[in-house]
């Protein structure tokens, strides 16, 4: 798994460098690691309603959600039980 964060500042919000930036390195990843059988997982906060419009326009769906809490040292996932 490579695991690659990207941010854009609030200057730059409006002037599709997020999209050019997710588009470049999912082309790069691809071409030097990609596999038939692999997928691209993307991740963002539930509340960056910009991330989350961006990637849905990119093709990207909703697949699960999860709450990552941080703890001195390490972290770790919790997935609240469904039902």
């Amino acid at each position: 798994m490579i695991n690659l964060e990207l941010a854009v500042t609030p200057q730059y919000w409006g002037r599709g460098l997020g999209r050019y930036l997710t588009i470049h390195c999912m082309q790069n990843l691809r071409a030097h690691f990609g596999r038939p059988d692999s997928y691209f997982s993307i991740g963002t906060q539930r509340d960056n309603v910009r991330a989350r419009q961006l990637y849905y326009n990119l093709g990207f769906m909703r697949y699960t959600i999860s709450t990552r809490a941080i703890y001195p040292g390490h972290s770790t996932t919790l997935n609240p039980p469904v039902g």
